[in-house]
């Protein structure tokens, strides 16, 4: 014997839109071997979703969601190379800045609703040079980081979330085959 009968309807839509941008350049100038990359994407997400159902008591439900997402990312790097002494200096630098913003609503409120915002940004500058004498090949360098994140949420800065750091990194290496 039939007791509930529950009909379910579900209509979703999506919608992405993407962009992506690259750039390089390599050449010389002199003796100066110039390496430059650059890299630009873009996106926008959308996605729509409705849900709704009714059973044989003409109860009845709906859930709506609504969820955006928008994400840019600018990146770029430049090394330079030269002939010192019987090896070769390598300097350059780097530059990475991502803005990602997630939107998700559900106006019924059985779901919770975000909307966050971050934003990334990092610069570093590095030198490095590297010899080899026979059989051993040396490399010495230092880099060195600038990082921030900030992060919203609803438009309040959290700042647990929300970083800064500035580090050197040195690095030596010495390769030899045994």
């Amino acid at each position: 014997m039939l007791e509930d009968e529950v009909n379910y309807l579900s209509n979703s839509q999506q919608k992405d839109v993407s962009r992506l941008i690259n750039g390089f350049y390599q050449g010389e100038v002199g003796k100066w071997k110039i390496d430059f990359t650059t890299d630009i994407v873009l996106s926008r997400e959308n996605f729509d979703q409705y849900s709704g159902e009714i059973d044989a008591k003409n109860d009845s439900s709906t859930i709506n969601s609504f969820s955006k997402a928008h994400n840019n990312m600018y990146a770029a790097k430049l090394i330079v190379t030269h002939p010192l002494w019987k090896g070769q200096l390598k300097m350059g630098t780097d530059y990475t800045y991502i803005r990602r913003r997630d939107r998700f609503d559900n106006p019924q409120a059985v779901l919770p609703s975000t909307n966050s915002l971050i934003h990334e940004k990092k610069i570093a500058g590095f030198v490095q040079w590297s010899v080899a004498l026979g059989q051993l090949n040396a490399t010495a360098g230092l880099r060195y980081e600038h990082a921030v994140t900030d992060y919203w949420e609803k438009g309040v800065l959290i700042p647990g979330q929300s970083k800064t750091y500035n580090d050197w990194f040195p690095n030596l290496s010495l390769d030899l085959p045994i």
